[in-house]
């Protein structure tokens, strides 16, 4: 049913490298592009346009609302942001992994060795801060200052960790609500429109039925109004044969209601650039972080 819409619209989640990655097909293949913090919206529009030389519209969005193309990719990163090329719009989610900041080879070593995932995380960081507070020569009275510092920025590197997760958590829901009652909203209305369609032919079955009634018994009788009622009757029969093949479904009252809503539904997220396949994105990123939460604590 939603073909056609999501063919302009697009869901994409950010690589869980650091900095993370954006896998982007504008054009006949996707193509990476590194999201570096520092950079500004405008530095990533111009790598877009060196590939894809065609693409000259491009603009971001957060809650509909344009972001300047001065901005830095840090300041975007932790949200939910659209990316519109033309008539294509791109929904980007952050990466789960990408405040989670340690040495991605010592993780990897880590999990090669079967040390569970956030063990792995606080020996990982631990390692890479060590690494970096110790110089080439070191003695034991450097070491031992090195891992009473390193040992006090873990630690508040986990609550940092913990608290990043909560914070992302907080705002997948919101951003869930927030499309989960903007669906609804749409449901309402499509409901209502297929209720007012089904309310029109009821009003028009009992004219007819008013109409047959009173030119047989009071103006012109069943000779006259025989042929009549045959004709309509074969006009609904060929009304009903029409509805099965354009719908492979049998004309009934329920099928035909939810025809014209499934139809009006489809309409109303068209005209919004509503994409139900987020729903389902969100749901699975709400679950993975409650998961991470539930690792850390």
């Amino acid at each position: 049913m939603f073909l056609r819409l999501l063919r302009r619209i697009h869901v994409i989640e950010l690589t869980t490298n650091i900095p993370p990655k954006l896998v982007l097909n504008l054009g006949n293949s996707p193509i990476e592009y590194q999201l570096d913090s520092k950079e500004t919206i405008s530095q990533l529009f111009d790598k877009i346009r060196k590939d894809e030389i065609s693409n000259e519209d491009l603009k971001i969005l957060i809650n509909d609302t344009p972001v300047p193309e001065t901005t830095v990719l840090g300041n975007i990163l932790n949200n939910q942001f659209v990316l519109v090329s033309g008539k294509k719009r791109f929904h980007i989610l952050p990466s789960r992994n990408f405040y989670i900041r340690g040495n991605e080879t010592y993780n990897s070593i880590c999990q090669e060795c079967g040390i569970p995932a956030n063990e792995a995380r606080k020996i990982s960081r631990y390692l890479f801060l060590l690494e970096k507070e110790l110089p080439e020569n070191f003695d034991s009275e450097t070491f031992a200052k090195a891992v009473a510092s390193v040992k006090s920025n873990s630690e508040s590197f986990m609550q940092e960790e913990e608290l990043v997760l909560k914070s992302q958590l907080d705002s997948y829901k919101t951003n869930l609500d927030t499309i989960l009652s903007e669906l609804k909203t749409y449901e309402v209305k499509a409901r209502r429109y297929a209720d007012f369609i089904l309310k029109i032919g009821l009003t028009v079955l009992f004219a007819q039925w008013s109409a047959v009634g009173v030119g047989t018994f009071v103006l012109y009788g069943w000779d006259t109004m025989e042929p009549i009622t045959y004709m309509i009757g074969s006009t609904w029969g060929i009304l009903g044969f029409t509805f099965y093949m354009k719908n492979k479904k049998e004309f009934y009252p329920i099928s035909f209601h939810e025809m014209l809503y499934n139809r009006k539904l489809e309409k109303l997220m068209k005209k919004r650039h509503f994409n139900k396949e987020l729903i389902g994105m969100l749901e699975k990123k709400i679950e993975l972080v409650e998961k991470q939460l539930k690792e850390i604590q």
